[in-house]
């Protein structure tokens, strides 16, 4: 900010020691005015009635000879007076003419001092009103950012859920399909434990059934108090009344326990 311009800086001096008039005229010019002339001469006696400009004094009668002989310039009081009172009105006048310059120069420099403040008035108010548009633009972005991270998060915190909750589903599923490979495995050797039995029960049904020539096996395999239970069924044809008689078999608990 600019500094406060010094009005009195800006006037115009006056030139005090070309128009004040000395001591000694103001005071003679005092005597004058104040018509006191019965005022004494120190060294004569005599009353004061003339002045010497050479010796800046009132003289009298007997002193007048004496600045005569000296070649100096007497004036008397009427016209001194008359003298002084010319110096005065021009130094009145320089006087007044120089205080109408310092007043033109102080309400010019108040005007211009007006409108620097006015200027810097608004110039604060501006960058107020600015500031404040700024900082709230500044919140308001900041709130915005503020929602879309939440928005970010809300998003980020589901697709993180799902993923996860697939890949426990996933995992589930695998771990299924770990059992029913299980399973599975388990079921193929029951099987080729069935097949075992299967070969083992016909060579047995073999040596306890004769003259059947033509027959179908169908083993069923069923599971009854925890264990396997294997039923074979054969179908047997007989020639005389041409109808199949199905002759259903048991393996015995032996063969039942070799599967468990």
């Amino acid at each position: 900010m600019r500094k406060k311009t010094n009005i009195s800086k800006q006037i115009r001096e006056i030139n005090l020691n070309e128009l004040i008039l000395n001591q000694d005229d103001l005071k003679l010019f005092s005597l004058i005015n104040n018509k006191i002339n019965h005022n004494i001469c120190n060294k004569h006696q005599k009353e004061l009635c003339l002045y010497c400009i050479d010796e800046n004094e009132l003289i009298c009668s007997v002193c007048y000879g004496t600045c005569i002989k000296n070649n100096h310039s007497i004036l008397s009081l009427n016209d001194y007076s008359n003298e002084i009172s010319e110096k005065i009105k021009i130094l009145l006048n320089k006087i007044k003419k120089e205080v109408t310059q310092n007043n033109e120069t102080i309400e010019y420099t108040r005007a211009k001092q007006n409108k620097l403040k006015q200027k810097i008035k608004d110039l604060a108010n501006y960058i107020k009103n600015e500031s404040d548009l700024l900082i709230q633009k500044i919140q308001n972005s900041k709130i915005n950012s503020l929602n879309l991270l939440n928005k970010v998060e809300i998003i980020s915190n589901t697709k993180f859920t799902k993923i996860l909750n697939q890949k426990e589903e996933k995992q589930k599923k695998l771990n299924k399909n770990k059992n029913k490979i299980k399973k599975m495995e388990k079921l193929e050797k029951d099987e080729k434990n069935i097949i075992k039995l299967i070969q083992e029960s016909k060579k047995i049904l073999s040596k306890e059934v004769e003259g059947v020539d033509e027959r179908e096996e169908r083993v069923l395999i069923k599971k009854e108090n925890g264990k396997r239970k294997i039923d074979i069924e054969r179908e047997e044809f007989d020639p005389d009344t041409n109808w199949e008689n199905k002759i259903k078999l048991k393996t015995n608990n032996k063969l039942l326990l070799k599967i468990n």
